[in-house]
């Protein structure tokens, strides 16, 4: 609207006519008249607002039980403590199930607890950023105070010194108000002369009046800009979020695969072969079991500890126990401690978990020109009188724009400004460069604006600088680059980029710039004029994608190498080397010490000379691939050899128990000091720095010391035996071995490469000519 067309319709009092309101007193304040103009004008809210009910706990309690692993796993603790209780009695037939009962109860509590208080968390951002409170309206000549999505088309709103605007809207009267105007970038004077005119998101920084309520939710300007952002910015789905899932989702699926084919052998055993009535499984000659023999039998290894089901259930118990949360819950109290702890320090504030670790894979950065000028100049104290005088601070944007091109972030610059200007900015910033690829592209937002989907799509990653742009072709940019699949972060300090923001994978708020709603719609937050700060952030998010992946390299080792182990030994001689309860005692020990240890390394220069992340890549790369197959490997063999192979009569194998004791702790021992592995998957190097890595120290020697407790003290809960030094010293041996191991494992390819980079060479001098 102009003040043409508000002339037209009769200034101010004529637009207040048509929407029956009284300019003194408001509207009415009957439910009847409220919805009638909420059905007819809309509401106050936007398509992505939209705020969840409230949930309580119990909610996600019973969520939590409803998830299928769990049933599976309470399936599992009910037949274990009965095989217990029929086998072995009271006194000592609980142990088993009793603590897959408390494992379930521990695994239900912990995720409640994470997924109520995250949601909480949420809910008081959504609340925050989409519907604040205390807007003064007058309704039938009375003040109050409602929430901005209860305000209607045709309210009378009263606006003071630092209020938002809460929906565009028409200046009735007032003492001197003034707005810091987001939409139109720039401080207006609001009179009956010069300008009338209020939009939504608008700051006032002097004076109050009054508004009538023109347009409100996404009939606003901003509700038209914010109508285009294609996906939901409530719950942005990130690219490790997904990589998380999709990992824990493999894991299971190839787990479950992996007990179905246990219990299909296990069931083909039973009923082909004569049963033994001592173990519950068939013996090894080929006479046929009778029909009254099956049916004990069929009694005897369901309920008893040692038959088959029972078998079943405990190696499908372990599958559960190490995969089911875990994950996802340790990475995530691993974001928040560095989100916390380390970017605190530097004014930065994440409001989104994955946040800076998104933000680290970043492959192209979109700056507005407005943005960088305020950030151009500084306050230093100069002198005695300590007077402060402003610096350009060119140099310091500079050097962080050289630093994120070496990072492999493209830098793109966009200005409302015409693009000579923008130019010329760009050359003294050090962002466009004579030097530049010459299919760098440099255009108008106008002609950026008419290309095609296609055309857009094509040139969007190539596009450096964009003069003369709008909100819109912002938007459209973004748009553009993720569909290409680019890793987008946008940095903005304007209400009017709140669509850009949202619609990138990392919004970036950065400066002392007052704009509140603008700093709500941002991932990230940076209260400092340093441009520099972004170069921290990314450092730390590249560090936080190592440190997850070195984890995630353990614990799949620590899981795989479990259930194969269990599965091969059920298999062939119906024993479980590994309980449920011994797996999740050590996996949540050695596991959460590992992670303290492995996800809280701090960042090193040496992480911006590597590339972004691709994506649509695996979080398990193919050099952790390789180490987690050489590893379990190497593990399963001496394991497996341990429970087959006759062995020196010194280790005294002979006896089972002495077998399972030193099955157990050769495993857990494999596991403490794999984790030196863990810290370099690609360097051969592990010990690199190490001394100087306290955590890591006590995630190895703590365990260590609880080991030789458990071991040497706790054999009447364990069952374990208490082991000699000849013992302890081959179980040493076994994990020490997991060094040179995987140093052979990391030389092999270089070995290949070197191998066949040679074979030319040797053809020739050998007197063979090679073509095509």
């Amino acid at each position: 609207m102009d003040f043409v067309i508000l002339r037209d319709q009769g200034g101010v009092e004529g637009i207040a006519a048509s929407l029956a309101t009284d300019l003194e007193n408001g509207i009415s304040n009957e439910a009847e008249d409220l919805q009638l103009r909420q059905v007819e004008y809309g509401t106050n809210t936007y398509r992505m607002e939209s705020v969840d009910p409230p949930k309580s706990f119990f909610h996600f309690l019973f969520r939590a039980c409803k998830d299928f692993p769990i049933i599976l796993l309470f399936c599992c603790a009910v037949i274990s403590l009965a095989s217990g209780l029929k086998e072995e009695g009271k006194e000592n037939g609980w142990y088993d199930g009793t603590t897959l009962f408390i494992t379930i109860f521990i695994l239900v509590t912990v995720t409640s607890f994470r997924n109520y208080f995250g949601f909480r968390k949420s809910q008081k951002l959504q609340l925050n950023t989409n519907n604040p409170g205390g807007i003064k309206i007058i309704r039938q000549g009375l003040m109050q105070e409602l929430f901005a999505c209860d305000i209607v088309v045709g309210d009378l709103v009263f606006l003071s010194e630092g209020d938002w605007v809460p929906s565009d809207g028409l200046f009735v009267h007032g003492d001197n108000l003034k707005v810091d105007d987001s939409v139109l970038h720039t401080k207006l004077k609001i009179n009956n002369v010069q300008n009338k005119f209020l939009y939504y998101g608008a700051k006032v920084i002097h004076g109050s009046g009054y508004m009538l309520v023109t347009s409100v939710g996404i009939n606003t300007i901003m509700g038209e800009m914010l109508s285009k952002v294609s996906h939901d910015t409530n719950g942005k789905w990130r690219p490790l979020q997904v990589q998380i899932d999709k990992m824990n989702t493999y894991l299971q699926s190839v787990g479950l695969l992996v007990e179905l084919l246990l219990l299909l052998v296990l069931l083909i055993r039973f009923f082909r072969g004569k049963i033994d009535h001592e173990t519950g499984y068939p013996s090894q000659n080929n006479i046929k079991t009778s029909v009254g023999e099956l049916m004990k039998a069929v009694e005897r290894v369901v309920t008893e500890s040692r038959g088959i089901f029972a078998s079943f259930t405990n190696v499908f118990a372990i599958l559960l126990v190490g995969l089911h949360e875990g994950l996802s819950l340790i990475i995530s109290l691993s974001l928040s401690y560095w989100n916390q702890r380390i970017l605190k320090d530097n004014q930065v504030t994440i409001r989104e978990s994955f946040g800076a670790t998104t933000l680290g894979s970043m492959t192209s950065f979109i700056i507005d020109v407005s943005t960088l000028n305020q950030l151009k100049v500084d306050i230093n104290c100069v002198g005695n009188s300590g007077n402060s005088m402003p610096f350009i601070s060119v140099n310091n944007i500079r050097t962080t724009v050289d630093n994120l091109r070496n990072a492999g972030v493209n830098i793109k610059l966009v200005s409302a400004e015409s693009l000579s200007v923008v130019t010329t900015i760009a050359v003294e910033y050090g962002i466009f460069l004579p030097e530049m690829d010459s299919n760098s592209i440099v255009l108008e937002g106008e002609e950026f604006r008419n290309l095609n989907d296609a055309e857009r799509r094509e040139k969007a990653d190539k596009i450096i600088l964009i003069g003369s742009v709008s909100p819109s072709d912002k938007l459209l940019l973004v748009q553009s680059l993720r569909q290409k699949g680019e890793v987008v972060a946008v940095m903005g300090t304007k209400l009017s980029e709140f669509p850009a923001l949202k619609e990138a994978d990392v919004g970036i708020f950065m400066g002392t710039n007052n704009s509140e709603m603008a700093k709500r719609s941002c991932d990230i937050i940076i209260s400092t004029d340093n441009f520099a700060s972004i170069v921290d952030v990314l450092l730390v998010g590249r560090c936080n994608y190592q440190n997850i992946q070195k984890f995630l390299q353990l614990e799949v080792t620590i899981n795989i190498s479990a259930i194969l182990i269990t599965f091969a030994t059920t298999i062939s001689l119906g024993e479980i080397p590994i309980t449920a309860f011994q797996f999740f005692l050590v996996n949540s020990t050695v596991g959460t010490l590992a992670a303290l240890a492995l996800l809280t390394e701090s960042p090193t220069q040496d992480v911006l000379e590597i590339r972004p992340v691709d994506q649509t890549q695996p979080i398990i790369s193919k050099s952790m691939r390789r180490n987690i197959f050489v590893q379990v490997c190497y593990q399963g063999i001496i394991l497996l050899i341990l429970q087959f192979v006759k062995a020196p009569d010194v280790l005294e194998l002979i006896n089972p128990k002495v077998k399972r004791s030193m099955i157990f702790n050769s495993f857990v021992l494999c596991m403490i000091f794999n984790q030196f592995n863990a810290r370099e998957p690609e360097r051969k190097n592990v010990f690199k720095g190490i001394i100087k890595s306290y955590w890591f120290l006590v995630s190895v020697g703590a365990p260590i010391i609880m080991e030789v407790l458990l071991m040497e003290f706790a054999g009447g809960v364990t069952g374990f035996l208490k082991l000699n030094s000849t013992q302890w010293l081959a179980c040493i041996s076994f994990a020490i071995m997991s060094w040179p191991i995987d140093y052979a494992g990391k030389c092999i390819p270089s070995f290949f490469a070197n191998m066949f980079t040679g074979l030319p060479s040797r053809f020739s001098s050998a007197g063979f000519c090679l073509s095509a």
